[in-house]
């Protein structure tokens, strides 16, 4: 195991997570465990020869999808979650006191989702990719999800040679004894939205036009992220006129249209139909079952807590002619 020492990866660490070496195939193996079972591995070669990571398989055919390695630094007592590509990246800030997830061999839509779920329950998100097409391929997928989910959120780009020493990732830059709170910190850290943003809206006109349709989702720290991206990059375009109107812009209520779709998103992949003379239906898995108007109510106020009475009619009128 003198390559996991060389990456100053501790006894302890290597004890923690039951990493062993494969002879037969010339694989370190990095299991992960839930209630003392292993549920997943990374299979790590050093083979040339050998593709570099071996998942693990459902069947003969089929991986099993990525999970990620870090739930149990989720209740550390921090409140910055760090997002990291390889599992020496993940065993680098384990050990290190951080909360971190990674993705280890890849980052699927299920994996992206769960990051931003669970990111909600920190002040900070740090993105700390490796310096490749690989991993710039990871942060940008992640944007545009943490940008919709109201998530702010910082990347690292992680300089790719630091004081003549080659340095594409977190645990190069660990093994190589530089300090991870230097390399989190300001120099190489840099505003995810904001860059999110200059990479998407070109123009004045399409970042108006977003903001008029998306107002009422967005949350105010995001709010405040996007008025600071308007007044920076078309300064020269914001007329007085223009603040005024991008102001009623980000104070709009949601439309009853938008209630109407909100409520029936909220059945799900269930199909319901309506029908004039018998009502709402909704497919159970097995056959169409009666839903009372009343139940549809519900679900409209579960969306807007104050909604009046004259408005939960009008929505519920609008669901009935979208579905």
């Amino acid at each position: 195991l003198d390559c996991l020492h060389r990456r100053k990866i501790n006894d302890d660490t290597i004890k923690e997570f039951h990493i062993g070496y494969n002879q037969e195939e010339d694989r370190l193996v990095i299991p992960i465990f839930r209630n003392d079972q292993p549920v997943y591995y990374c299979a790590r070669s050093y083979n040339s020869k050998q593709s570099k990571y071996k998942k693990a398989y459902l069947d003969d055919s089929s991986y099993l999808e990525n999970i990620l390695y870090g739930y149990g630094t989720l209740s550390r007592p921090n409140s910055t979650l760090y997002v990291v590509e390889g599992v020496f990246d993940y065993l680098s800030l384990h050990q290190s006191g951080y909360c971190v997830l990674s993705n280890a061999t890849g980052l699927s839509h299920k994996n992206a989702s769960e990051i931003a779920d669970i990111a909600k329950n920190f002040r900070k998100l740090v993105l700390c990719f490796d310096n490749d097409n690989a991993g710039n391929g990871f942060t940008n997928r992640l944007f545009p999800l943490l940008f919709k989910k109201n998530i702010v959120f910082d990347y690292i780009s992680i300089p790719k040679n630091h004081n003549g020493i080659e340095t594409k990732d977190v645990s190069d830059w660990y093994s190589s004894g530089f300090s991870l709170t230097e390399l989190f910190s300001g120099t190489y850290s840099y505003d995810g939205i904001n860059s999110y943003l200059k990479s998407e809206f070109k123009t004045y006109d399409s970042i108006v036009r977003y903001v008029v349709d998306n107002s009422p989702y967005m949350s105010m720290a995001i709010k405040n992220k996007v008025r600071e991206f308007i007044e920076e990059e078309f300064k020269d375009e914001f007329s007085s006129d223009d603040k005024r109107m991008l102001s009623k812009a980000f104070t709009r209520s949601k439309t009853q249209d938008e209630y109407a779709k909100e409520t029936i998103a909220l059945f799900g992949d269930n199909n319901v139909l309506y029908s004039p003379s018998k009502g709402f239906y909704r497919f159970n898995g097995t056959y169409w079952e009666s839903i009372h108007e009343a139940h549809i109510r519900k679900m409209i106020q579960s969306v807007n807590m104050k909604i009046t009475q004259s408005d939960e009619t009008a929505v519920l009128n609008k669901i009935k002619t979208y579905i």
